[in-house]
C-alpha cells in the first residue's frame, strides 16, 4: 500500500512473492527477518517505477516483456557488492606464495593458467589477481587468463571501464597502485591496459543450467562471499558446477567466513601456512 510521498508497506504476502521469485532466478536465500531489507531497498525502485504497491512491482517482475530486465535489477537492489582491491589479502597472498609455485610446476608443460572468479562485482577482484600474476616471475611468458563474471551487469559496466574511486583502495599496497593505475583526476584513477587485458568480463547468473556450458576448465576458482547469500541445495549445486569446471588438482577459493564443512566432502581441505582452501583430488574423474 502505497503510504505517502516516499514511503510504502510490504505485507506478509508480498515479502513471501518477491523473496521466492529472487530465490528463482538468482538462488538468493532470505529468511523472515529481511522484510525489512526488501522494503527499503525497492521503496525507491517503486517510486521510480511510479508503482502503488510491492504487488504491482511483483507483477512487473512476472511480465514477459519487462520482467527479465528488472529482476536484474532486483538483483541489484538486493546484493551486497562493496567490494575493494586487496580484500582478504592475507588469502590472495597465500595464492601468490604458496599456490602459484605448485601450479607453475604442475603446468609447467602446458603454461597456461586459468582462473574464474565467479562473482566478481565491481572487478576489485579479478584485478587484484591480474596484478599479482603480473609480477609472479615463475609465470614470465605463460598464457594467464582470468574470466570474471556477475550476475549485475551494472558493476560489470564498472568492471570494464576500470575507473575506481577512493575508497577502492583502501587496503591496496603502494606498489600496486603506483604501478598499475593512472591518475585520472582527483578522485579516480584507471587501471593500466596490461591488467585489464588479462580479464575477461561476462554477464552470468551461477544457478542458470546453461552457465555450466559457457564456462572453461579451470586451475582455480575465486568464489569469495558469494556462497553465503544460498541455502543449502542452491549451494550444493553450485559447488556441484565447480567441482565439474575445475581440473583435477585444481583449487576452490573461498571467503573467510565460509567453509564446505557439512556443505561437500568432494572437495580435499589443503592446509596452507595463512590460510585453508580446497582442491580437486588429482584421482577425481
Amino acid at each position: 500500500m502505497f503510504i505517502g510521498a516516499n514511503s510504502y508497506s510490504m505485507n506478509d504476502d508480498e515479502f513471501h512473492l518477491l523473496r521466492d521469485i529472487i530465490h528463482r532466478y538468482a538462488g538468493l536465500t532470505f529468511e523472515d527477518e529481511h522484510k525489512y531489507l526488501f522494503e527499503h531497498r525497492l521503496s525507491s525502485r517503486l517510486e521510480e517505477l511510479n508503482l502503488p504497491s510491492y504487488s504491482a512491482y511483483y507483477n512487473l517482475l512476472n511480465s514477459p516483456i519487462d520482467g527479465s530486465k528488472e529482476m536484474e535489477i532486483l538483483a541489484d537492489h538486493l546484493t551486497n557488492n562493496e567490494t575493494y582491491f586487496f580484500r582478504e589479502e592475507r588469502q590472495l597472498y597465500s595464492f601468490r606464495d604458496h599456490l602459484v609455485p605448485i601450479l607453475s610446476e604442475s603446468l609447467q608443460d602446458r603454461r597456461w593458467l586459468r582462473i574464474w572468479s565467479a562473482g566478481c562485482s565491481s572487478g576489485e577482484e579479478p584485478y587484484t589477481l591480474a596484478m599479482l600474476l603480473a609480477d609472479c616471475r615463475a609465470l614470465a611468458g605463460w598464457r594467464i587468463d582470468i574470466f570474471a563474471c556477475d550476475i549485475s551487469n551494472k558493476v560489470l559496466a564498472k568492471a570494464k571501464r576500470g575507473i575506481y574511486g577512493q575508497s577502492s583502495f583502501r587496503a591496496i599496497p603502494q606498489y600496486y597502485w603506483d604501478n598499475y593505475f593512472t591518475k585520472v583526476d582527483s578522485a579516480s584513477w584507471e587501471i593500466k591496459k596490461e591488467i585489464r587485458d588479462m580479464v575477461t568480463f561476462n554477464r552470468l547468473n551461477l544457478v542458470e543450467p546453461r552457465t555450466s556450458a559457457l564456462v572453461m576448465p579451470c586451475d582455480v576458482i575465486f568464489c569469495r562471499n558469494v556462497i553465503i547469500y544460498f541455502n543449502q541445495a542452491t549451494r550444493n549445486q553450485l559447488l556441484n558446477l565447480f567441482y565439474k569446471k575445475l581440473r583435477r588438482g585444481g583449487y576452490l577459493l573461498l571467503g573467510h567466513s565460509e567453509s564446505l564443512i557439512n556443505v561437500s566432502t568432494d572437495f580435499e581441505m589443503v592446509t596452507l601456512p595463512n590460510d585453508l582452501v580446497y582442491r580437486k583430488p588429482m584421482g577425481a574423474k
